[in-house]
Parts: C-alpha cells; sequence; structure tokens
C-alpha cells in the first residue's frame, strides 16, 4: 500500500508543478505604462508647430500660377500692340490713298482730270 501511497503522492507533485508552471506569475507587472503597439502616442498629441508638408505644393502652385499671369499678361500686351501697329499701318495706307485720289482726281469730273495732270506735270 505504501507503494501505491507513494505513487499518488509522486503523481499529485507532478500534476502540482505543472499547474505551477501554467499559472506562472508574470515578470513584468501589468500597469497602464505598457508600451502599445503599434505605438500611436506621438500621433495623440497636439502639434506646437505648424505643418510644412504642404507649403511645397502651396508654393509650386503660387510659383507656377504667377508664371501663368506673367505670360497671359505678355501676350496680352503683344496682341495689343499689334493691333496698334496693323491700326497704324492702315491708317497711313489710307492716308496714302487720300494723297494719291487728291493728286490725280477721283476722273469722274473736268476739274479733277486737270488738277492731276497740273500736278503730274510739277513732278
Amino acid at each position: 500500500m505504501r507503494s501505491l501511497d507513494s505513487k499518488l503522492t509522486h503523481l499529485m507533485h507532478i500534476s502540482s508543478s505543472s499547474t505551477a508552471k501554467m499559472m506562472r506569475v508574470p515578470r513584468q507587472s501589468f500597469s497602464t505604462a505598457a508600451r502599445i503597439h503599434p505605438n500611436i502616442v506621438p500621433h495623440l498629441r497636439p502639434r506646437r508647430k505648424m505643418p510644412f508638408g504642404w507649403m511645397k505644393p502651396v508654393g509650386v502652385v503660387l510659383v507656377v500660377g504667377y508664371g501663368v499671369k506673367t505670360y497671359l499678361d505678355m501676350a496680352q500686351k503683344r496682341r495689343q500692340a499689334q493691333l496698334e501697329y496693323i491700326e497704324r499701318e492702315q491708317a497711313a495706307m489710307r492716308q496714302q490713298n487720300e494723297l494719291l485720289m487728291d493728286m490725280y482726281g477721283d476722273r469722274s469730273s473736268l476739274e479733277s482730270l486737270e488738277k492731276a495732270i497740273e500736278f503730274y506735270e510739277k513732278r
């Protein structure tokens, strides 16, 4: 019987030690200061400085906008100057035509033909 008792005691000892292994106390006790994975704490703090990540795209948009505006202003000035030049040329051509008509006459009357002949002879 003794051997049966010793076997039972031995079995109880083994089962209690395996239970103790399963019910281990962790090395570090649980606390609220435990690390959070993934670490989101930096994202929860309010930022004190302005974020400069958006400044580069905004700067690029401003520079491109200024360039486009400058180009369009120059194109408009160039077009305006071109129109003024064409208008001056047409005015000069009209004046030249009127002068020629005055010189040579429109040949609809005898007086205009006589004037044209006098001018032609002076030349």
